[in-house]
């Protein structure tokens, strides 16, 4: 609201700014073609000649930016120039360059990071008419006000010897230097620390009585007052106090977390700061109250002066304590002598250790694989401040949200070249009785890196040509499984050794199982493309590249029948696996295009025509004939025959004919016949057409007609 007011005050004042700086050591770039720069923040203009502030013996050019941090910069040049672009950090152009009047140019900026930024640096590179390309820079340091909200008029309690923070609203605080150092005095010593909206300011006093603090503030860079105007200095905070006397003096240690442990009886030491009270080689009991009764949580027994201002004990926990909880008051009898606070958590240790891989649920087998990324969960007693570390691990981040006494969880990254077959995990650099075991991937990969070749050329075993049974004609000398080991992994994903297992069956042309094979345990390694190829163990590995079925085939592929099916399976080997693998068919049948057989068949009512005779011709009796006939195939169906054949043999005509009136010839013919049903059958019913010549006529003849068919 502050700012809002100052800088409405500011919009009211018309005055024109200057905005560009000038850092000593970048000289003065308005000597070249960029003669002046203004920026329009909201209804404010800054230019290039006014406002320069000097600051830590450097003189900069300041301006406010406007509302969302959008400023419009406008630039004039004193030659014409072409292609302007600007380029820098911490802003980004929102509004194309456009050109206005003469040689001004014009673009809208959204600049961030407003408090946090000292100077924002702007190159312009252009062209000029004359051919030459130019580079020119300027900075700009952005100013916004900056104010701590502390009542001058307000006291404030402190107890002698005790450490008090106080939290006070700031407008801007991180335009504020924050050191973190302690500044000394006699009287007290102070330090502060800000963050987005507070100053926190942390005082320790050492004498009583009224005191006024007056702390010097140090500056990132220059703020606006509150009239408006840039201020190199802030001028001292000033904070009243008033210190009290206290009966009981406050003991600084020099650590803030101990151990409890109580399978362990060794001590461990503190340091307090040197107060002339407390008493050399005396025991103290420590308790969680001022008064009488309190619960005892340590004992401390002081040994000896270190230098001038410190004392060394040894401290032996008996309970657990947060400084949360309250102060801790040292004790002797039942007379508390000093006060102090630190915490006594439990010693941390690991109780069980998990990994969570994608996809899975979490696991005590403490696996994990070159190149993946896993959360591990760790569960025990006193985890909330233990640092983990995994040795040869990248990445490694601990959840924040999930950060408990009894449970923390980490996600971390193994490297992909990972040489080691164990990783280490400590404990606040202790080494646990935990390791990650190393081990390479395990995972089936598709069959990519797989080809067939049973001809001429290789194709690859995923393809769609393989989605059904291939009908092939020639002979089939070899089938070759061929493996591409450089495809099976990259440096995108680690697969592991491939475990196949390859079934071949063969069929006759009925259908009937003649031969099954297996082969088992055979292992493609990884080629040396991939990153992981050194560290495979070879032993298993196959060196071939292929396989040759025939060189586990009794009946080989070279000696198939027509109409003989073999049967292919490629397949990951189910028992190397904790996932379902890839499985891949392949199916060949030997195929014909046409079949020759004898055949016995009693044509009768043929109707025959003899050429040497008169008239139409006649009908025959029952006839008998014996073909050498050819069949043929359809090519796009297995095994199944078109409904015509043609064959060339004798045919008795009226051979089983009783009746005395029609003769008997044998002749030689070439017929074909047509068979109304399934042409494979033993038993049928063709349609006859022929043309022969009769022996015993000694003419030729021709014959038409249906007949009862046998094949062998």
């Amino acid at each position: 609201m502050n700012q809002r007011r100052t800088m409405g005050k500011y919009r009211k004042i018309k005055i024109l700014t200057a905005l560009l700086f000038l850092l000593k050591g970048y000289g003065n770039i308005f000597g070249q073609e960029l003669s002046s720069v203004l920026i329009k923040s909201d209804t404010l203009q800054f230019n290039s000649t006014e406002d320069i502030i000097s600051f830590k013996k450097h003189n900069y050019a300041w301006f406010v930016p406007g509302q969302g941090g959008v400023s419009e910069l406008i630039m004039k040049f004193s030659k014409p120039v072409e292609n302007l672009t600007l380029s820098g950090k911490d802003f980004v152009v929102i509004d194309s360059l456009s050109k206005s009047d003469g040689n001004q140019y014009k673009a809208r900026i959204r600049f961030g990071n407003i408090a946090a930024t000292f100077t924002y640096t702007i190159n312009i590179k252009y062209h000029l008419r004359n051919g030459e390309d130019k580079t020119e820079s300027f900075a700009l340091m952005p100013l916004s006000p900056v104010s701590i909200n502390a009542d001058p008029a307000t006291v404030i309690d402190l107890f002698l010897g005790e450490e008090k923070t106080l939290e006070l609203e700031a407008v801007n605080p991180l335009t504020i230097e924050a050191s973190g150092n302690w500044v000394k005095s006699p009287d007290f010593d102070y330090t502060y620390e800000v963050d987005d909206n507070t100053f926190n300011l942390s005082i320790r006093p050492y004498s009583t009585g009224s005191k006024t603090v007056a702390i010097q503030i140090d500056l990132k860079k220059p703020f606006l007052d509150k009239n408006n105007k840039p201020v190199v200095e802030m001028k001292p905070l000033q904070i009243k106090f008033y210190v009290k006397p206290t009966r009981i003096n406050f003991l600084n240690a020099d650590r803030s977390d101990f151990y409890f442990d109580d399978k362990t009886s060794g001590n461990q030491y503190i340091q307090f700061d040197f107060n002339k009270t407390l008493e050399l080689n005396k025991l103290y009991r420590i308790e969680d109250q001022l008064e009488q009764g309190g619960k005892l949580i340590a004992e401390i027994y002081t040994r000896s002066m270190i230098g001038e201002n410190r004392v060394i004990c040894s401290i032996h926990p008996y309970s657990l304590h947060k400084t949360s909880e309250g102060y801790l008051y040292l004790k002797t009898g039942d007379q508390a002598r000093f006060v102090t606070n630190f915490n006594i958590l439990l010693k941390p240790s690991i109780d069980r250790m998990s990994v969570l891989r994608e996809g899975e649920e979490w696991n005590e087998n403490l696996v994990v694989r070159p190149g993946e990324s896993v959360d591990i969960k760790i569960e025990g007693k006193g985890l909330s401040r233990a640092k983990m570390f995994f040795d040869g691990c990248e990445e490694v981040k601990q959840d924040s949200s999930k950060i408990f006494d009894d449970i923390i969880f980490y996600s971390l990254k193994v490297p992909l070249g990972i040489d080691k077959k164990r990783l280490s995990v400590f404990l606040n650099k202790k080494l646990t009785r935990y390791d990650l075991v190393v081990k390479e991937f395990q995972k089936p990969k598709n069959f990519d890196y797989v080809a067939v070749n049973y001809g001429t050329e290789s194709i690859p075993l995923l393809s769609t040509l393989y989605n059904q049974p291939i009908l092939y004609s020639k002979t089939i000398r070899d089938i070759n499984i061929m493996f591409n080991p450089d495809q099976i992994e990259n440096e995108g994903k680690i697969y592991g050794k491939q475990y196949l297992v390859l079934e071949v069956k063969l069929f006759n042309e009925n259908n009937d199982l003649i031969e099954f094979q297996r082969i088992d345990n055979f292992v493609v390694c990884p080629g040396s493309a991939s990153p992981r190829h050194a560290f495979y163990r070879s032993e298993d590995c196959n060196r071939q590249a292929s396989i040759n079925i025939n060189d586990y085939l009794l009946h080989k592929t070279y000696e198939m029948d027509s109409w003989w099916k073999i049967e292919v399976v490629v397949k990951n080997d189910e028992n190397k696996y904790q996932e379902n693998g890839y499985s891949r068919k392949i199916i060949l049948i030997k195929q014909a295009f046409r079949s020759l057989d004898l055949q016995v068949s009693f044509p009768a009512g043929l109707f025959v025509r003899n050429f040497s005779e008169q008239g139409i011709g006649q009908f025959s009796g029952v006839s008998a004939a014996f073909l050498a006939q050819l069949s043929f195939y359809d090519r796009d169906r297995v095994y199944k025959l078109k409904p015509y054949k043609i064959g060339v043999g004798f045919i008795a005509i009226n051979a089983l004919n009783l009746n005395s009136n029609r003769s008997a010839d044998i002749g030689a013919i070439v017929m074909g016949s047509v068979v109304p049903l399934k042409p494979n059958k033993r038993f049928n019913f063709p349609l006859y057409l022929g043309f022969g010549y009769l022996l015993k006529a000694s003419s030729w003849f021709a014959v038409f007609g249906p007949g009862v068919q046998f094949n062998f």
